[in-house]
């Protein structure tokens, strides 16, 4: 492309003999950086912002160090003149206002600070530009924080996903839901299926280089039973013989696990169990070494080791975790170097850093699938399975009529699923005939539209016939399209007619139950849509997730939405913990449904050894709980993947802990540098490092001070107390138990008990808050309940990116809200002044979430200019797009305050005769009236600094920024109550120290404060 003719312009300097030529603002840049006169399209922005800031870097620094002569008072002001060789470049109106005469000393410094302020601005806006990835690293997302990776304590999907990939068990799951042999090359089944022999492998390593024996496994197994482990999954080995007793404290080990050697591990159950060998495959059987698990103790999960293809290399919590690949791993050698997880929880930003090219794999949320499954491009790349899950209606089977299976028959016929499918889920599930999964042995497609239950006496197949497929065969036809022939199918007539035979005439309220999530709100209301149109009168009740869990297990319900995922791929998982009248409440059967015949037939089946005979029970269990009906069997949800083009090898994974990351291999055509560490971004500490400079500066050199910053201290002691008392009260009286979101989703009172007693909370309130003083007056926060992870640590290593967060953002708010406040104060009632007051009462109405999408959609996905989330190793261009989100709102309310204050000020009689003396209006408000208006502008600065250094939620979760604010909330959610005392706390204690620097900073602003006045 030709280069532009360069022109030059005549300007008049202030020595009317002398002319001047300047050159154009490109020429001048390309100067100063050496640069081309022409950039391209792509590198543009970029280069233009980084010749902006070296001539505004040097500017400043000349601008507030150069001496300048002194004003004659008796003279003409526009006729001074600085000693600047930048000075022809500028209008006289813009020379006014930089170029001002000091005659203050103190003022050059107060000068420097703004040009540093400015110099930050300027940062911002050279930081736009593409971040180089690494393509020899996977790039895969979290949509929330692993619980943890010790295999004792995993109870969620995050946990057991990444632990595949660094641990083992004695056997795992293959794509195709097939046991096949991990640590154990091999193993025996006694006749009667009680005695599991396995042999392991000679060359199975942990990452520490010690040699995985028989004996790690009987720890790891003994470990996750250990009456003081917590672990919330020992049901899992409860079936061992002796388990009961070693969990009791009645003995020092478990009978049934023995060791015939340091290859050979013998286990004996106490009753056969048919699913024990998928019981095996769970993570909470992976193994551990002794000395490592010993040496970390209630850390592990942070420097948990394995033997498996990967192992832990960094973990920053709430932010991303690394993982590495294992060069000595026994199977399967890794085609990755490594593996990048990044916790981003809002499904926008997931889509939009794929999109980006910053991951690698998603798994495509419903909001976004309509587009993403019509695009031409990606419609390539996209896989499916049809999930291990049911989603369901759930009955309360005690309360009338719900315990008539006649009215639960009748609502099933009542809803019409496919059409909610179609709608609500765009075709993201398949509808459910029964609750077992379409790919599980033990689904029967022959189930009857109305089943009834199967005869008493239905003969099994004959023994030792040929197992039947481990996966059922399905039907090429897209899931988006599946209707099932059979089941309960949509009947709005014969609901009515039946509802109406078994209930007498008068409307009775039911309160349908769900969690706090859009999502379930669009499906109960299309629920609700259906069973109102077939006469029932329905009330929608939502509630925090644990306060969902507690009202549901404890039968407050009448009816409730809730999913049903796969711990192992067996139908019995899908029968079992959901049905079984042993299970009420929190064990599964939250239903309440209780049918002797079924208890009989699943345990039978449990028990039975042979495939094809235990097949035929699961398929008469089947029968028997859909004719009665304790669900509405709604769908079974599809899972869609999307790869990127360069990404091979990647299959949609069976179960959760099935994939471990062995088969997915990155083809690009080149290798991009990896994103280093950057301490760009702290230079936007620069704002609260100089006003706590300045603050606490001032109280060095005014010693007098000291009383008075002691009684502010000595009387913030009884707030703090105060503040935890009032919050400690408040979380307890809040719906919801925090054992139950720690246990997952099947565990026994007695687990739940028990886990109660370890975090005291069976103790008396008093006793409680009284430990808790007790921790806190010996410098310490407690433990997370989750992680386990001491509170303490954890504030510690957020609050540095927050304090990053929040000196971006009120540098932004700072300089846009004064700047805007000063232009509208001078030009006060002119259109100018009209422009900018409607641009900040958009930004005082606009909700942070909706700019921060709205940015990330315009500047990360559209122009492809920043990344849409993350911290980046410091890199600044992390911090442009949180920090306008987060510092607009506040700027619009500074440009407001600044606008009254200085309008209050210019009305007062010394502005009036410094006008007089003939200096130009802007020079007027900014050198002698801003400094006067600045108390008011400087309390709601202080306030918005505290708000800002106590974590903005919605901006660091949009943006998957690892602060403050995410870390209350994620604790908010689970009920984690030593991390939100702990965060009130903090925030507490900031709010205080603001305080009193704004107190200080009053003395330094205006004199009369300092005089006393």
């Amino acid at each position: 492309m030709p280069r532009d003719e360069t022109r030059t312009a005549r300007m008049e300097c202030s020595n009317p003999a002398t002319e001047c030529h300047s050159e154009p603002f490109a020429v001048i840049l390309s100067k100063a950086k050496n640069l081309p006169l022409y950039f391209p399209p792509q590198r543009k922005l970029r280069e233009t912002s980084y010749s902006v800031l070296f001539i505004s870097c040097v500017f400043a620094v000349k601008h507030s160090l150069s001496p300048f002569t002194s004003l004659n008072q008796k003279s003409e002001t526009r006729n001074w003149k600085p000693h600047s060789p930048f000075c022809p470049h500028f209008s006289p109106t813009l020379r006014s206002c930089l170029f001002f005469p000091i005659q203050n000393p103190k003022s050059k410094i107060q000068n420097l600070l703004a040009s540093l302020c400015l110099c930050s601005l300027l940062l911002l806006l050279s930081s736009c530009g593409r971040v180089p990835r690494d393509y020899s690293t996977l790039q895969l997302s979290l949509s929330q924080e692993p619980t943890s990776l010790d295999p004792a304590m995993i109870v969620d999907v995050p946990g057991g996903s990444v632990a595949a990939k660094i641990l083992n068990g004695l056997v795992r799951f293959d794509d195709k839901m097939n046991v096949v042999p991990d640590v154990a090359s091999a193993w025996q089944i006694s006749p009667d299926g009680r005695v599991y022999t396995f042999v392991l492998r000679p060359d199975v390593y942990f990452h520490n280089g010690r040699r995985l024996t028989a004996r790690d496994v009987k720890y790891s197994f003994e470990r996750v039973l250990s009456p003081s482990s917590g672990s919330r999954r020992k049901w899992l080995f409860e079936p061992i013989l002796g388990a009961r007793e070693f969990i009791e404290g009645r003995a020092n080990e478990v009978a049934g696990i023995s060791l015939v050697n340091d290859d050979t591990l013998r286990i004996s159950l106490g009753k056969p169990l048919a699913v024990f060998l998928e019981f095996m495959a769970m993570p909470n059987a992976y193994i551990v070494p002794r000395e490592e698990a010993e040496r970390w103790g209630k850390d592990f999960s942070d420097h948990v080791v394995g033997a498996g293809p990967f192992s832990l290399k960094e973990w920053k919590h709430d932010e991303i975790l690394r993982l590495a690949r294992n060069r000595r791993y026994f199977g399967e050698t890794p085609h990755v170097d490594s593996i990048s997880y990044r916790v981003l929880p809002e499904d926008f930003t997931r889509v939009a850093e794929f999109e980006a090219g910053n991951l690698d794999i998603i798994e495509v949320p419903t909001a976004e699938f309509a587009r993403l499954s019509t695009d031409p491009f990606w419609q390539m790349h996209m896989q499916s399975r049809v999930g291990l899950n049911t989603y369901y209606l759930g009955f309360n089977c005690q309360k009338s009529p719900m315990n008539d299976p006649v009215f639960r028959r009748a609502v099933n016929l009542a809803i019409d699923r496919k059409k909610i499918v179609d709608v609500t889920l765009q075709g993201q599930a398949q509808p459910a005939i029964g609750p077992v999964p379409p790919e599980l042995m033990g689904y029967d497609s022959s189930l009857a539209r109305h089943s009834e239950p199967p005869p008493r006496h239905s003969e099994p197949p004959p023994r030792h016939s040929e197992p039947p497929p481990r996966h059922s065969e399905r039907s090429e036809e897209s899931p988006l399209h599946v209707s099932s022939p059979t089941g309960y199918t949509y009947d709005p007539d014969r609901a009515r007619d039946l509802l109406l035979s078994q209930r007498d005439t008068s409307r009775r309220s039911l309160k349908l139950y769900q969690s706090a999530d859009r999502r379930a709100l669009e499906i109960t209301e299309a629920i609700q849509y259906y069973l109102e149109k077939a006469g029932l009168d329905i009330q929608i009740v939502q509630l925090e997730w644990t306060a969902f869990k507690q009202a549901v297990n404890d039968g407050d319900a009448d009816l409730f939405l809730l999913s049903w995922y796969a711990d192992y791929p067996d139908a019995e998982n899908f029968l079992f913990p959901v049905f079984h009248s042993s299970n009420w409440g929190a064990s599964g059967n939250r239903s309440f449904y209780r049918n002797p015949q079924f208890d009989s037939l699943i345990e039978q089946a449990q028990r039975e050894i042979d495939p094809q005979r235990r097949f035929f029970l699961y398929q008469q269990a089947e029968k028997l709980v859909t004719a009665e009906a304790p669900w509405v069997f709604l769908w079974h949800r599809t899972d869609f993947f999307l790869t990127q083009p360069w990404v091979t090898g990647f299959k949609p994974p069976a179960i959760y802990n099935s994939d471990n990351g062995t088969t997915v291999a990155i083809e690009h055509p080149h290798e991009g540098a990896s994103s280093r560490a950057s301490v760009a971004g702290w230079l936007l500490l620069t704002p609260i490092v100089v006003v706590f400079s300045v603050g606490f500066g001032y109280l060095i050199l005014r010693p007098a001070l000291l009383p008075f910053i002691a009684r502010r201290l000595l009387f913030a002691v009884p707030t703090l107390l105060g503040v935890a008392l009032i919050v400690f009260v408040i979380l307890k009286l809040t719906p919801g138990d925090p054992a139950l979101a720690m246990v997952g989703e099947r565990a026994d009172k007695a687990t739940i008990e028990q886990i109660r007693r370890d975090l005291g909370l069976d103790e008396p309130l008093p006793a409680q808050f009284f430990r808790y003083l007790i921790l806190i007056g010996n410098g310490e926060l407690g433990r997370s309940y989750y992680t386990n992870r001491p509170v303490a640590l954890s504030l510690v290593e957020k609050f540095p990116n927050t304090l990053r967060l929040a000196g971006a953002a009120i540098m932004v708010s700072i300089l846009l809200g004064v700047s805007l406040g000063v232009i509208s104060a001078v030009k006060h009632n002119s259109l100018i002044d009209r422009v900018f007051g409607i641009v900040s009462v958009l930004g005082i109405s606009t909700p942070v979430f909706w700019l921060a999408l709205l940015l990330v959609l315009v500047f990360a996905y559209k122009l492809n200019w920043l990344p849409p989330s993350g911290m980046g190793n410091g890199a600044l261009a992390y911090l442009v797009l949180p920090a306008i989100a987060l510092g607009t709102n506040s700027a619009a309310f500074i440009a407001r305050v600044t606008r009254s204050s200085m309008l209050e000020v210019m009305s007062q009689p010394f502005i009036t005769a410094v006008k007089a003396k003939g200096v130009s209006p802007m020079a007027v408000a900014l050198k002698h009236a801003l400094r006067n208006a600045l108390i008011p502008v400087t309390t709601l600065i202080g306030i918005d600094m505290g708000s800002y250094l106590n974590g903005s939620v919605l901006t660091e979760t949009i943006f998957g920024w690892d602060g403050i604010g995410r870390y209350a909330m994620t604790a908010i959610l689970k009920h984690d109550y030593p991390v939100i005392l702990g965060t009130v706390l903090l925030g507490s204690v900031v709010f205080v120290a603001i305080n009193l620097l704004v107190d200080l900073l009053y003395a330094v602003i205006d004199p009369r404060i300092r005089s006393g006045e």
